[in-house]
């Protein structure tokens, strides 16, 4: 006996349901200087996998320098279906957490998203000064800017990026992202 995907993912629970509000601090030219993060993850009605998510969340959040970083993560226990480990626990929800802060401070400025996010990653010196687990070894580490710019241009981003400004601009439908964009969330 064997379930369809349908069955099994329903059963499976899917990924933990996160609400997050947050405070960042940022400069005029888009560099985040703090930012404080209030995560309740629903853990449903069993511990299942549940303790090891606040983890993998806030390791996926490190992805960008944040320059002060705080966080509350309470794990709720509900009455609803306990989620399950999936492929990369945590580390979807903390990726879409990270971009949504990056889009609003973006946003705010009135500023491309990307800008914001390149000069938010981090260098090797920030790496090692805020995460020297995570830093590794120097030789090994890949200029994260160098591939940004290349995929940006390979993919005519900025070319796209205007388009899409200018469709929004004469048409009452807003069409939103482009390749290297995360959605736009509603704060």
């Amino acid at each position: 006996m064997y379930l369809n995907r349908n069955t099994d993912m329903v059963m499976v629970g899917g990924r933990h349901p996160v609400k997050a509000r947050y405070s960042v601090g940022f400069k005029s030219d888009g560099k985040i200087t703090a930012l404080h993060l209030d995560l309740l993850i629903n853990a449903g009605i069993s511990p299942d996998a549940s303790p090891i998510i606040p983890g993998t969340i806030i390791s996926s959040v490190k992805k960008y320098n944040w320059g002060a970083l705080s966080f509350d993560i309470k794990l709720c226990k509900t009455n609803n279906t306990s989620k399950s480990v999936m492929r990369a626990p945590g580390d979807t929800q903390g990726s879409l957490i990270a971009d949504a802060i990056i889009e609003h401070v973006a946003s705010v400025l009135s500023v491309d998203a990307n800008s914001v996010r390149e000069k938010n990653f981090h260098t090797y010196d920030t790496l090692q000064l805020f995460y020297p687990d995570s830093a590794g070894d120097a030789s090994a580490y890949t200029l994260l800017h160098s591939i940004f710019g290349k995929l940006v241009s390979t993919f005519s981003y900025l070319d796209r990026a205007e388009s899409i400004k200018q469709f929004n601009s004469s048409n009452k439908w807003r069409k939103g992202g482009s390749l290297l964009c995360a959605p736009h969330f509603q704060s």
